[in-house]
């Protein structure tokens, strides 16, 4: 009888082919990842969007609602001015009602901002905007308002009525 020697540790194939499934786990793993960072930032780019718009909406709807008249130029344009009552210094609307004879405008400007223009006050309510029309839909009591925000790539529409007291 001949004593073979025990076998110790793993040959050189042995190796490679664990080297390689190790290699195809890690890069799976790390695909897997990368993907649910690229739909993270989708989604978070979407709801930056989506927040811009929102807000632009609630700022221009309210001034809405609160109007004594209001403006629409041109059908579909980017410009409105609203006249709001004169409000007393709790906020309430003094009767009988007075018309402020300063009006808050909204428009786009150029660099894709909504501005909000009241006297010498000028806010900037949205940025990243590239599309906001106001019209009447064929009634003069009611407003219409789209506007389209943007972050990166991300698109987010939105479209709002208001009724105006007129």
């Amino acid at each position: 009888m001949t004593n073979k020697p025990k076998r110790k540790g793993m040959t050189l194939a042995e190796v490679l082919v664990v080297s390689l499934v190790i290699l195809l786990v890690v890069l799976s793993v790390l695909n897997i990842y990368l993907l649910a960072l690229r739909g993270r930032q989708w989604g978070e780019k979407k709801a930056s969007a989506e927040e811009k718009a929102r807000l632009a909406m609630e700022w221009i709807l309210r001034d809405i609602r609160i109007a004594t008249d209001v403006t629409v130029p041109v059908e579909g344009g980017s410009t409105i001015t609203i006249f709001q009552p004169l409000l007393d210094s709790n906020g309430d609307i003094i009767h009988p009602v007075i018309r402020d004879p300063e009006p808050i405008v909204y428009y786009l400007s150029e660099n894709g901002r909504i501005v909000r223009l009241k006297g010498t006050e000028t806010r900037t309510i949205a940025k990243n905007i590239d599309y906001l029309s106001f019209s009447t839909g064929g009634s003069p009591d009611i407003v219409e308002v789209k506007i389209t925000a943007r972050e990166g790539e991300q698109l987010c529409s939105l479209e709002g009525k208001a009724w105006a007291r007129n």
